[in-house]
């Protein structure tokens, strides 16, 4: 095996030809590392594996968000399942239905929920939701914490 920091590396390699479609060469800031990422080939459970064939345990496990694990056979069976049906729609399917109902029955203050597509989405549906019910326009949030891309997360003294 290799080291990813090999200048022959793989890693080294695929860095060079992101430097030339990603600005720094790099997608995720968050998780950079000099002079250059490993690049992760697989997942497994609590591990990834590098282009190299090194095998780590994923201490980011993506940031947090996945509490199962890399390729936890259920959850693959039930995306195998669903892909099958169809993938993404612009319409109300009926399997939103039983986790919109569970989440407002463990959660008493959830009247009402709303699935959306990513967190700035959530936080931009929030913070609109908020001021118009309030009647105020100024918002907290934390400095120098990344809540979104929607500009009243993202730059201060709005």
């Amino acid at each position: 095996m290799t080291n990813w920091l090999d200048p022959d590396s793989k890693s080294a390699a695929l860095f060079e030809r992101a430097k030339h479609v990603f600005v720094g060469g790099n997608t995720r800031q968050a998780v950079w590392m000099a002079p250059y990422p490993p690049y992760v080939e697989r997942g497994e459970g609590a591990y990834i594996v590098d282009v190299e064939g090194n095998r780590y345990v994923d201490y980011t496990n993506n940031l947090g968000v996945l509490i199962h694990g890399h390729a936890h056979p259920e959850i693959v069976a039930a995306a195998e399942a669903q892909i099958r049906r169809g993938t993404c729609f612009a319409m109300p399917t009926e399997a939103e239905l039983p986790l919109a109902e569970l989440l407002c029955k463990r959660i008493e203050t959830f009247d009402k929920v709303r699935f959306v597509n990513t967190g700035s989405e959530a936080v931009a549906s929030a913070l609109k939701a908020a001021r118009a019910y309030t009647g105020r326009t100024r918002i907290a949030k934390l400095e120098g914490v990344y809540h979104g891309s929607y500009d009243y997360a993202e730059i201060s003294n709005y």
